[in-house]
């Protein structure tokens, strides 16, 4: 049985990296098509996953078991989907939005990754890797998340494409402690989905041309504010745990 349920998860996990993977840039060129495209294959993945989650008899799939309290506790860590709206704040940097059809399918695109993404790392990874220990297994999972992410780099060359694998191993850590905490795989889904629309699609419409160091100072304070809320979460709970 054991053996049966790593050997499902694989096949989910390779469905998934053929699906965000394939390289449909390479035979289209309209850009529109080309989303749509992407969002089919999306959609496809999560129908295929979610299917086989409520069919396998070998992969668990646990119900979401919302607790209200570890959401409100963690509620800072969302600080981090406002990270680049926060720069164009301080900067004072003007921004547009273009509601259009591009627009819509960029929301639709990340929104369906999203859920894509949280359904195989959360949901499948998360509550079928048998280790015992949270943060070692939120951690092994980050590390998995994010070198899935090297598929964007190893398919274009982008070197830019190498700092995506560095902060998708952040936001695995928090959208790890999220699920564990929260047994909710809609809250991971909302931090996802916020995350990529933010920081990707709005920040696109302003008009930047290159980052200034207050860039990063904005983004280290807000790494080390997470980071100390997820700390002392984590301590807390482990101080309650009985000997």
């Amino acid at each position: 049985m054991k053996n049966k349920r790593i050997i499902d998860t694989l096949i989910l996990i390779f469905i998934f990296l053929l699906l965000v993977a394939f390289p449909l840039d390479r035979f289209i060129s309209d850009p529109l098509l080309l989303k749509g495209l992407e969002i089919i294959l999306r959609v496809i993945g999560i129908i295929v996953v979610s299917t086989v989650l409520s069919q396998s008899k070998t992969i668990l799939n646990n119900k979401d078991n919302i607790t209200i309290k570890p959401i409100l506790v963690l509620a800072p860590t969302f600080i981090i989907c406002f990270t680049n709206l926060i720069y164009l704040a301080v900067e004072h940097i003007d921004f547009n939005i273009a509601v259009n059809k591009t627009f819509f399918l960029d929301v639709l695109f990340h929104l369906t990754t999203a859920i894509l993404e949280e359904l195989i790392f959360r949901k499948v990874l998360f509550d079928n890797i048998e280790i015992k220990h949270p943060l070692k297994k939120i951690v092994l999972l980050s590390l998995i998340f994010s070198g899935c992410h090297l598929i964007n780099f190893l398919s274009t060359l982008d070197p830019s494409h190498l700092l995506e694998v560095a902060y998708t191993f952040g936001t695995g850590i928090v959208m790890g402690f999220l699920y564990y905490y929260s047994h909710s795989i809609g809250i991971t889904i909302l931090f996802h989905f916020l995350y990529n629309l933010m920081n990707s699609v709005i920040f696109g419409f302003a008009n930047i041309s290159s980052f200034t160091y207050v860039y990063y100072i904005v983004c280290a304070i807000i790494t080390v504010i997470v980071t100390i809320n997820i700390l002392l979460f984590y301590k807390n709970k482990a101080s309650k745990k009985p000997c």
